[in-house]
This record gives C-alpha cells, sequence and structure tokens, in this order.
C-alpha cells in the first residue's frame, strides 16, 4: 500500500509497509488498542493506494472500522474508492458523503457495490480529522476482465473539504 496524506500529522499514523489492512484478520475485539487496528489521525485525509498482482474486474468492497466517542475514535466521515487499470488514469467508482453512525463503541463495517471495473491499481480514500482505526479493508471482483470497462478519467476532487467549525463565544484576535 502507498500513502498519500493530506495534513502535517504523517508520524501519527502507522508504517506505510504495514499488512494490518489486508491481512485478512479481523480485529477479535472492539477496543482500538489492540494490535489488528491499523491507526489513522490528524491532518484531513489519506489516499491509500493498492496495487493488485494483476488485472483484475472489481465491483465491490468492505472497510471494517471501530468507532468510540469517548476517546474521539470516529468513523470515516467519507469514503471514496478510485481504480485505475494503468496507475495514471482513476475513476471514482464509489462515493459516500455521509457516513454518520450512532455514537457508541462498537465495530461499524461499511459495504460498497459499483458496477465492473478493471484495475490494477485501488485507491482508499478517507478522512482522518480525528483517530481513525481500520482492522480490514476487502475489495471483491474476479481475474476474468473480459468485456470489462475499463475506468475512465474523472475531475472530481479526491478530497472533500468542510467549512472550518464556527466558534461559539469567541472573539476576533483584534478586539480582546
Amino acid at each position: 500500500a502507498f500513502f498519500a496524506n493530506k495534513g502535517e500529522n504523517p508520524k501519527k499514523n502507522y508504517d506505510t509497509d504495514s499488512t494490518l489492512l489486508t491481512d485478512g484478520e479481523y480485529s477479535p475485539d472492539r477496543h482500538y488498542p489492540n494490535k489488528e487496528w491499523f491507526h489513522l489521525h490528524g491532518g484531513g485525509g489519506r489516499v491509500i493506494t493498492f496495487k493488485l498482482p494483476h488485472l483484475c474486474a472489481i465491483d465491490g468492497f468492505l472497510l471494517s472500522t471501530c468507532r468510540d466517542d469517548v476517546v474521539a475514535v470516529r468513523s470515516p466521515r467519507y469514503i471514496k474508492l478510485r481504480a485505475s487499470a494503468d496507475g495514471e488514469v482513476f475513476e471514482t467508482v464509489y462515493e459516500n458523503n455521509d457516513t454518520r453512525t450512532d455514537r457508541d463503541l462498537r465495530i461499524i463495517k461499511f459495504e460498497g457495490s459499483f458496477d465492473k471495473v478493471k484495475a490494477i491499481y485501488v485507491q482508499l480514500v478517507v478522512d482522518a480529522i480525528h483517530h481513525v482505526y481500520i482492522d480490514e479493508f476487502e475489495l471483491f471482483g474476479c481475474t476474468d476482465v473480459s468485456g470489462v470497462r475499463a475506468p475512465i478519467g474523472d475531475d472530481k476532487p479526491i478530497f472533500n473539504e468542510f467549512p472550518s467549525p464556527i466558534e461559539v463565544n469567541a472573539f476576533p484576535p483584534d478586539d480582546v
């Protein structure tokens, strides 16, 4: 997996050589400190790029995350999946900008499906404003690419922009 960070805190993330996201092992419990959880934190968003062993026809994914509001462990606010058959032209094949969940300590699984598309590179895009813990990322599809379309480039922004929070009961610095 290869990372692209949007932010200034890359040291607050696990090693990019980690295989935790694709090792086939789900966390045995919902507590984020155990070794099965891959940690992202701070700075906006992340693009995690996976290179498949060969060209495949993909049509779905599963992403397993942890939520514990008491310690600011949250699900990503958005999830995108982008596919490329050549590593140059990427298409956003799945996008969910409303991943709100109940405020609870639990494991949350996000599943997405889309029309089959050829891919050898897949980018998982999530935000990481708060602590994000992921224990597994699964990609679904098959190795038979006959009759499957190649991704077409799109001009969708990779990262979502959210408005800055409104400060309540605060004064502009010049007025203080």
